[in-house]
């Protein structure tokens, strides 16, 4: 059996791998056809500031990632690291799919899949504690 610290260690190197595997399959994707820069974080919402806010808030979904190994936080952590990626790299995010009146990307929807997930787990342990 694994110990606190190797665990902490795993976790760590998985969100790696699994942020390089969808990196990959962001480039391809985004090499596939009209790119949006999105100079914005969310929205359209510009600033140094936010983000500084979007690295803290990564930041703190790691800490708890390692903590408690939820694989939705691991979603959502490679979908922003994803988007930060792109944004130190080229200067704005690519996004490449039209859905909903919204271009967005592989890594919006790791994000968004990430929070899905945590609302269903936490929403589902309410109501069985209910039962």
């Amino acid at each position: 059996m694994l110990n606190v610290k190797k665990k902490k260690s795993f976790n760590f190197w998985v969100l790696v791998i699994l942020t390089l595997i969808f990196w990959i399959t962001h480039n391809f994707l985004a090499g596939r056809g009209e790119i949006v820069k999105n100079y914005g974080i969310s929205f359209g919402i510009n600033g140094l500031f936010f983000i500084f806010l979007n690295i803290i808030f990564i930041l703190f979904l790691i800490y708890f990632f390692v903590k408690k190994r939820y694989l939705e936080l691991g979603l959502m952590i490679v979908g922003g690291l994803i988007n930060l990626i792109d944004r130190f790299v080229f200067g704005y995010v690519r996004d490449y799919w039209w859905f909903f009146k919204v271009y967005n990307n592989l890594a919006d929807w790791l994000i968004w899949l990430g929070i899905i997930l945590i609302l269903l787990k936490f929403y589902g342990k309410k109501n069985t504690n209910h039962l």
